[in-house]
């Protein structure tokens, strides 16, 4: 963070943390970039593929939970700056894209984390927008 250049009292362990925490933003840019490619790759495979397995295997479960409890995790801590960042780049995604049930899960989850994690400030954002579409 930009603590260590506006403040002078910080101990050589919390300006080490200040530094090391300045990339997160960029970090969380691409986790998110990189969590939108897997989904968009997972949905090209799925619209591919000929022969489609509707029951979702224990894999597909468990990469669903564990993305949409990061996600939780980070949204619940970060910054207001990093959250809109987020909130952001999700809705982008979103936004004119059809998924199948297969990764529409993973998009649900993501969903669902940055509603549990700052519910008000996310319906604020995304209910205005539903309703104009």
């Amino acid at each position: 963070s930009s603590a260590v250049n506006t403040r002078n009292d910080l101990t050589e362990i919390e300006k080490e943390v200040c530094l090391s925490t300045g990339k997160f933003e960029d970090f969380i840019s691409e986790f998110l970039n990189r969590t939108f490619q897997m989904i968009d790759t997972l949905s090209t495979e799925m619209s591919d593929a000929v022969v489609v397995i509707s029951k979702t295997n224990v894999e597909d479960h468990v990469t669903e939970l564990a993305l949409t409890s990061m996600m939780f995790g980070i949204v619940q801590q970060c910054s207001n700056k990093i959250f809109q960042m987020v909130r952001e780049k999700i809705t982008n995604f979103l936004a004119g894209s059809f998924f199948t049930p297969k990764v529409g899960k993973l998009v649900t989850g993501l969903v669902r984390a940055i509603l549990k994690g700052r519910p008000e400030e996310t319906l604020k954002y995304l209910l205005p927008q539903t309703c104009e579409r």
